[in-house]
């Protein structure tokens, strides 16, 4: 190859050189199946690398944007979860159309963040990383503000291809407006899909009518915390009747009519994160008398040790997050009970 035809190749985007024969074609698609059922999840364990993962990454630069959407419509799970992860990636035009076929799906992924698993559906992990881009953009931007060139270099070491993203902001979001406006469409959409979404999205929706008609279909403590977003006081008797869903909600809305249901609750409740969240959130000094029942039950079950410990430390951050100056004498003890 001469000098005039190098420079041209390395001019070329991939997708351009990435024209594969079928043989070729099929022997990296067969060669990814094999490997997906040595590692049949997403992302990495803690401390531990996802082999798979990394090989989709590596060998994907092969697949124009067509092979991707055949690996995302006809593969096994996880090459159709990693294929549309990487149709992502490149901002492919073919998004919507693969999101509004995922939610017909059924099949479910693993996916790992750390000490941490959840089950998502493919349409679901489609969001998620449309979600992902964003992320990245603006933690980028975060960085860029903040650190010094040496610091940044060591960033970009450390985060590698998460540092940044081939997606702005308004981008990101311009897309996923779109695809939870298809999702909230769709009566039989599954309640973890649209329960996914609207957690990603900080249980926030334009669409109070469809999230109303969600929430009373499927009580799970996501549609719920999505229509307590609204706070209509039209919605209490829902949550009043599903209670133990609709803690996360109460946080968000928290009505004084609930406050006696949360203390009919709290012997069965009193360490659930999610109830001391909700308590936590009416920033009263019945509230303060409620989490320092709380913390005395803690301590009757746990009278030392790291079990207390641990369990003081977590209702701290709670209490710590609602940001109450009412409740500053309790985080004192907290911290003087660890």
């Amino acid at each position: 190859m001469n000098l005039k035809n190098v420079l041209l190749a390395l001019l070329l985007p991939v997708s351009a050189l990435a024209q594969l024969s079928d043989a070729e074609f099929n022997g990296i698609y067969q060669q990814l199946t094999e490997h997906s059922s040595a590692w049949p999840y997403l992302g990495h364990k803690d401390g531990e690398t996802n082999p798979f993962t990394e090989e989709f990454k590596r060998l994907s630069w092969n697949f124009s944007d067509d092979d991707l959407m055949y690996i995302a419509q006809n593969g096994n799970t996880i090459m159709k979860a990693s294929a549309g992860n990487e149709l992502v990636a490149r901002k492919s035009k073919n998004l919507t159309a693969l999101f509004s076929e995922q939610l017909l799906s059924k099949e479910n992924v693993i996916v790992h963040t750390g000490s941490l698993n959840a089950n998502y559906s493919l349409a679901a992990v489609l969001y998620k990383e449309v979600a992902f881009q964003k992320e990245k953009k603006q933690r980028k931007q975060y960085y860029e503000k903040t650190s010094t060139e040496a610091q940044l270099r060591g960033l970009k070491e450390l985060f590698g291809d998460d540092f940044d993203s081939n997606w702005d902001v308004r981008e990101s979001d311009s897309l996923m407006t779109i695809l939870t406006r298809i999702a909230l469409s769709n009566d039989n959409i599954a309640a973890e899909t649209i329960g996914h979404i609207l957690k990603i999205n900080q249980y926030k929706s334009p669409d109070y009518s469809r999230v109303k008609h969600f929430a009373g279909k499927y009580k799970t403590p996501e549609l719920l915390a999505a229509l307590a977003q609204f706070k209509n006081k039209t919605d209490l008797p829902l949550l009043r009747q599903h209670l133990n869903n609709a803690y996360v909600a109460i946080s968000l809305f928290p009505h004084p009519s609930l406050l006696p249901d949360l203390k009919a609750r709290i012997n069965a409740d009193y360490e659930n994160p999610n109830f001391q969240q909700a308590v936590a959130a009416y920033k009263s000094s019945e509230s303060k008398t409620l989490l320092e029942s709380i913390r005395k039950k803690i301590a009757a079950a746990y009278p030392q040790g790291s079990q207390r410990d641990e369990r003081y430390f977590a209702l701290h951050g709670i209490i710590e997050k609602s940001n109450c100056p009412l409740y500053g004498d309790l985080l004192v003890s907290l911290e003087n009970g660890i």
